[in-house]
């Protein structure tokens, strides 16, 4: 039996967005999100060519069925999911909102889509999952902003895990204590630092890889039946004290309005 606290009330409001109807406004936008993301995810590939030449030459992944987005190659789904990551958010211009300070989409699709290769998920399956990781990402980044940011934590990559691995958990048809663990391994995962920005680096791309890479091992923790805390978020040592300095910081509602 789960207790109620923070996170639990977190969870079940996401849980309630992902058992009611879409409206077609939101799947348009989610429609146009997905297209959004293809372009500029390889756009990052093209843009990165040289560095990913290298990277492959040092690395030399494991060849695998996935598509890593604009690379023209197929690999093994960590090195994909992974890859897509660091394509998507490359350039900088992957889809994101100024009152979270957040990019949504380039963790979550980065995930799904090689999750959808891998067990036969339609675009609509997908998108349906996207939105429900939009609004677990934007609800916790709006919930903890401008406070996150000052502390110097680049939400893509904190938040971002919480709505990947929901998205995908939901996609996967995880049962609802599969995907209260995952997110809560999700929620002890999550890391991201806006040092990325400063003097010269380019290592802002490498938050959001790594954040739908932990992503997947969050999901894959959570389906071998490892356990995470009960409350994640609550607590002097939960995420919202960590990542806003306040453990009473309350959560912001879901809309599901299709406006971020």
């Amino acid at each position: 039996m789960m207790l109620m606290n923070i996170s639990r009330a977190y969870f079940d409001a996401i849980d309630k967005v992902a058992k009611q109807p879409i409206p077609a406004k939101v799947m348009e936008r989610a429609r146009q999100s997905l297209l959004d993301y293809l372009a500029v995810t390889c756009a990052g590939a093209h843009f990165q060519k040289s560095k990913m030449e290298r990277y492959f030459d040092f690395a030399q992944p494991e060849a695998g069925i996935f598509i890593a987005i604009g690379t023209g190659k197929s690999l093994a789904l960590k090195e994909t999911v992974f890859l897509n990551g660091l394509s998507a958010h490359a350039l900088d211009y992957d889809d994101g909102t100024n009152s979270g300070i957040i990019h949504l989409g380039s963790p979550i699709f980065s995930l799904l889509l090689p999750l959808a290769q891998r067990y036969g998920k339609s675009v609509d399956e997908v998108l349906r999952a996207a939105i429900i990781g939009y609004e677990a990402s934007y609800t916790m980044a709006v919930s903890i902003q401008p406070k996150h940011k000052a502390m110097g934590y680049h939400a893509t990559g904190t938040c971002g895990v919480m709505g990947a691995t929901l998205a995908a958990a939901y996609m996967l048809g995880f049962t609802e204590e599969e995907r209260y663990e995952a997110f809560a391994t999700a929620c002890v995962s999550a890391s991201g630092m806006l040092k990325v920005l400063d003097d010269g680096s380019e290592l802002k791309p490498y938050n959001v890889a790594k954040t739908a890479l932990l992503s997947l091992t969050s999901l894959q923790l959570a389906k071998a039946g490892f356990k995470g805390h009960q409350d994640p978020l609550g607590g002097y040592r939960g995420f919202l004290k960590l990542m806003s300095g306040d453990d009473n910081t309350p959560i912001k509602p879901c809309l599901l309005d299709g406006t971020y």
